[in-house]
Parts: structure tokens; C-alpha cells; sequence
């Protein structure tokens, strides 16, 4: 039985591994985004700013540009938080059943299984605390971006 569950829990050592490592490749995804979402910011910013100084048929044509824009990017600030929200739930149920597991065996593992388990448990929870912060950021650029768009249509 205690060989058993030690093969357990080197698996659950492996598993963790993936685990990790599907977190870190999310977050550098997230950080892409992250980047595309603040230089698409930054456009607007610069379009704003070309707004107040246009008249007529030009200042028509460039809020036009920037309500299409403002859409597409508000749809995709949508399609990342809903897909990272996902996510998350995923990863919160993995990381809990992994702790589960690792509590309930434990006692049978070596010093060093131990160790390496304990460690990759806790960068597991640090990378989904980083998701979550994430999370916040991105549902904060809606926010934002719902003000931006109230500047030009007035």
C-alpha cells in the first residue's frame, strides 16, 4: 500500500510539473495581452487628442473610427477576462484536489518528495495569485476603456 501511494505521489509530483508549467506559459500570454491591450490604449489616447482638433467632416469620420474601435476592443478585453476567468476556476480546483491529495499522503513521502511537493504547491497558488491579479487589471481595462469612449462621443 505505501509503495502505492508513494507512486502517487510521485505522479502528483509530475502532474504538478505540468501543472507549473501551463501556469507560466498562461501568465506570459496574459503579459502579450497585457501589452497589446495598453498599446491599443495608447492609440486611443492619441486619437482622442487628435479629436479635439478636428472639425466637421473629419472630426465625424474619427469618432466613427474610434466607436468601431473602441467595440472591437472592449469585445476582446471581454473574450481574455472570460477566457482567464475560466481558467481560473479550472486551475482553483486542480490546485485544491492536488492539496487534498498531497495532505491526505503525505506522511508516506520521503524528506525530499516532500520538499519538492510543498515547493511546486506553493508556486502553483503564487501563479494563480498572479491570475488573479490579472483578472482584476483586465476587468479594469473595461472600466477604463468605458470612459474613454464617454470623452469622444460628447
Amino acid at each position: 500500500m505505501e509503495s502505492n501511494t508513494t507512486e502517487e505521489m510521485n505522479l502528483l509530483k509530475e502532474t504538478l510539473k505540468k501543472r507549473v508549467d501551463e501556469l507560466l506559459s498562461l501568465r506570459n500570454r496574459l503579459a502579450e495581452y497585457d501589452s497589446e491591450l495598453i498599446n491599443q490604449f495608447d492609440e486611443i489616447e492619441l486619437d482622442l487628442n487628435r479629436l479635439y482638433h478636428l472639425q466637421g467632416e473629419e472630426k465625424s469620420l474619427l469618432k466613427n473610427k474610434l466607436s468601431f474601435d473602441g467595440n472591437q476592443f472592449a469585445e476582446r478585453i471581454l473574450a481574455i477576462t472570460s477566457d482567464l476567468r475560466t481558467k481560473l476556476e479550472y486551475y482553483r480546483k486542480d490546485y485544491a484536489g492536488f492539496t487534498l491529495k498531497f495532505d491526505e499522503n503525505n506522511k508516506v513521502c520521503s524528506a525530499d518528495l516532500k520538499t519538492t511537493l510543498k515547493t511546486l504547491l506553493q508556486i502553483y497558488k503564487e501563479n494563480l495569485d498572479v491570475l488573479v491579479g490579472m483578472e482584476v487589471i483586465f476587468t479594469r481595462y473595461s472600466s477604463t476603456l468605458k470612459d474613454k469612449t464617454e470623452q469622444f462621443k460628447n
